[in-house]
């Protein structure tokens, strides 16, 4: 049984929530040497950011009440797996979901992008 839920998972179920133009969203990386992946919502205001280094999905206030989700503290992710690899700013991604705690709460990556896209929906705006 797999433990965790890689970077490339979660990134493939946002692609696939992503399944035609009018839900279009876009992905970019950056960060040195392990770095993340961005993927920015269809309206380009909501974002998360998957860790390449373990797979924790950053995310904004808007998103810090889903189950397993986490204050991010300031340090390096080598230190804690919620840290930056890329920091130390974080803003606006002051939240996480370790790769452990999504496997603990989700039972796939496609259910968490459900999850993210629906608390931008009760929150009155489009993911």
């Amino acid at each position: 049984m797999k433990k965790t839920f890689s970077a490339d998972d979660i990134l493939w179920a946002f692609i696939e929530h992503a399944d035609d133009a009018r839900r279009a969203i876009a992905v970019s990386m950056a960060g040195e040497p392990w770095g993340y992946v961005r993927v920015k919502g269809p309206g380009g205001v909501h974002q998360v950011v998957i860790e390449r280094y373990n797979a924790t999905v950053c995310v904004a206030e808007i998103h810090c009440a889903l189950p397993g989700v986490e204050r991010r503290p300031s340090v390096r992710i080598e230190s804690d797996p919620l840290g930056h690899s890329a920091g130390p700013n974080m803003s606006p991604l002051l939240w996480g979901i370790s790769a452990a705690n999504l496997r603990k709460k989700y039972s796939s990556p496609a259910e968490f992008v459900e999850a993210i896209v629906r608390a931008c929906a009760d929150a009155g705006t489009p993911w």
